[in-house]
């Protein structure tokens, strides 16, 4: 199974969360099938319009990611049945 992640920390040369990432990927997520796919995107706001423009189905746009890091101020965006708590 391939999960789908977009997040705003990838854009710095050695990004922590990519680095557990990756260590996830090649430990548990490889023992249990999983692969973390990430899709960086260099700022909040430019996540949350594309976080937006996938809720709302804009022609174009992604599909919602299976994971995504985000503001607060997204979950009116996205809508609440899309998140976790």
């Amino acid at each position: 199974m391939v999960l789908t992640m977009w997040h705003v920390y990838g854009s710095q040369t050695e990004s922590p969360l990519n680095t557990a990432i990756d260590r996830f990927n090649s430990t548990v997520g490889k023992e249990n099938g999983v692969t973390i796919n990430v899709v960086s995107v260099t700022s909040s706001s430019a996540i949350d319009k594309a976080l937006a423009a996938s809720a709302n189905g804009e022609p174009g746009a992604e599909e919602l990611p299976d994971l995504f890091t985000a503001y607060p101020r997204v979950a009116e965006i996205v809508g609440t049945d899309h998140l976790l708590a």
